[in-house]
């Protein structure tokens, strides 16, 4: 027979809670050199293992919460069968520049065992905080159907995921992504935005865009064998928007016929971040528009046959920034919904074409 745990009760950790505050207010000795309570909404991060794996949320707290502060529940998953779910409180406290305040917040963590998961959403329900957005954020998506970890991601308003986590197991879990929540984000998605605004701020004037118009080829260079999601969102966000669609092999039909579209394998250069997505090159009959983030500069050449413009892209932003955005969005993600079909069938299906 199994050893039963016991399980923490929400009232506990919410009186813990006051507690917490109450002690920090006796200890404070005036008004102004206080400690301010933040909240702007409950921030949910799932992980599994052990913990070394809080100690890097808590690296991640440190960052993100500086702009949007949250009561922070970190749900740590370990292995085991027993049933059992146990809780913490603490806060954490920072001193803006120039400020004599610290602003601190609170910090809430659940242990549980993958059997004790079952147990969460009815101390979740307690600890979210009322009248405010509910954010849960989890890199690994297959947690997301554990029982109890789904239902518990039911609540949140927004569920924020990371397909390039699962490097080519993503092809698991990428199809059910819609049902992980009524808002559905995926931090490989929001890497590509440096891509994005530098592509679509270069086609942006009469003389560029003329230039889609010859375009006979579409290469997205990322690592071999299998491409990065981040570069499978890419492609099918060019082509998508460009009105292309899919035909046999790396065809792809559109408004101005028909053109070569897929990936080049890019050889490694110890960069894990530049295998994502190393460039993308627009190739029109004597003309190539390469956008690569090793560019610092426009730069422009002219061979004796073809001529090559190369377009400086901003570098991967570090996923704090990313996460910090995440909780500022309230709308839907229609253009990355409008895609995510797409961008599954590029990545389980790659077509990955010669190097010209």
């Amino acid at each position: 027979m199994n050893a039963v745990r016991e399980i923490v009760q929400p009232e506990e950790l919410l009186t813990q809670l006051e507690s917490l505050w109450t002690e920090a207010g006796k200890s404070d000795e005036s008004t102004e050199n206080g400690l301010l309570r933040a909240c702007s909404l409950t921030w949910i991060t799932v992980v599994e293992g052990d913990d070394a794996s809080v100690t890097e949320v808590d690296a991640m707290l440190a960052d993100v919460m500086r702009m949007n502060p949250a009561r922070a529940i970190v749900v740590l998953l370990r292995a085991g069968d027993e049933r059992g779910l146990k809780g913490s409180v603490s806060a954490q406290c920072w001193r803006p520049f120039g400020s004599k305040q610290q602003v601190c917040i609170e910090r809430v963590l659940l242990d549980a065992t993958r059997a004790g998961a079952r147990d969460l959403p009815a101390v979740m329900r307690a600890l979210i905080v009322a009248d405010l957005p509910t954010v849960l954020f989890c890199r690994n998506a297959h947690l997301l159907t554990i029982p109890g970890i789904k239902e518990t991601s039911e609540l949140a308003d927004r569920v924020v995921v990371d397909m390039a986590w699962h490097r080519a197991e993503c092809r698991d879990v990428w199809p059910a992504m819609p049902g992980f929540g009524s808002l559905v984000s995926d931090l490989a998605w929001d890497r590509i935005r440096g891509y994005r605004g530098a592509i679509a701020e270069y086609f942006d004037t009469p003389a560029n865009r003329a230039v889609l118009e010859a375009v006979t080829g579409i290469h997205v260079a990322t690592r071999p064998e299998r491409p990065a999601p981040e570069a499978a969102y890419l492609l099918a966000w060019i082509l998508g928007s460009l009105g292309y669609q899919q035909g046999t092999g790396g065809e792809w039909r559109g408004p101005n016929g028909t053109i070569q579209a897929g990936f080049l394998a890019a050889r490694p250069n110890g960069d894990p971040s530049d295998s994502r997505i190393r460039e993308v090159a627009f190739i029109a009959p004597r003309q190539t528009i390469r956008f690569t983030v090793t560019a610092r500069e426009l730069c422009i050449a002219a061979p004796d046959k073809d001529s090559e413009i190369v377009v400086p892209v901003p570098a991967f932003e570090p996923d704090t920034a990313l996460l910090s955005d995440e909780m500022m969005v309230e709308h839907r993600r229609r253009t990355f919904e409008r895609h995510l079909g797409a961008t599954i069938r590029l990545f389980e299906e790659p077509v990955y074409l010669a190097d010209q």
